[in-house]
């Protein structure tokens, strides 16, 4: 965490999506992304290069990123980030 800026000094906005997905921007450069639930879920998402850290049953191909159970990821954002269930 101390290592990247984002998580530091960077600022959160949230995203509003439905349970059980929890998202948020931090900083300019990091969208985190997290499945609150045991059933695995898939969001549309643009504006983001690959993951970056670690992440738990996450696959990101394209716009897609499926999350299972309990999964979570955090991906570098290149522009605008868009984000829907």
């Amino acid at each position: 965490r101390r290592d990247t800026d984002a998580l530091v000094t960077g600022r959160t906005r949230f995203f509003d999506l439905p349970e059980p997905v929890l998202a948020f921007m931090r900083g300019d450069a990091l969208l985190c992304v997290f499945n609150l639930s045991p059933d695995p879920v898939v969001l549309m998402v643009t504006g983001v290069s690959g993951p970056v850290g670690p992440s738990q049953s996450a696959q990101w191909k394209g716009d897609k990123l499926h999350l299972g159970g309990n999964g979570y990821v955090f991906l570098t954002a290149t522009g605008a980030v868009t984000l829907a269930a």
